[in-house]
């Protein structure tokens, strides 16, 4: 399986979706240009329907920084 592009053998793309906002990490653009794009703005921008892909969890850079602050104030 590829790390970048998310691509399994079936051809079926696995989405990394953000466990806390729902918004999808968008890996068309390169490694350094992360986007982070609600479900409808992924289907119009790809043309998939996030609803029947595949989907791994993970943190969105803003909820990763929410949820590491409430860790260090506990």
């Amino acid at each position: 399986m590829e790390k970048r592009g998310s691509r399994v053998a079936s051809g079926r793309q696995i989405l990394p979706v953000c466990c806390v906002c729902g918004l999808i990490r968008d890996e068309t653009d390169s490694a350094r240009d992360e986007q982070w794009v609600t479900k409808q703005t992924y289907r119009q921008n790809h043309g998939v329907d996030p609803a029947s892909s595949r989907l791994t969890h993970t943190y969105c850079p803003g909820c990763y920084t929410l949820f590491m602050n409430r860790i260090a104030a506990a």
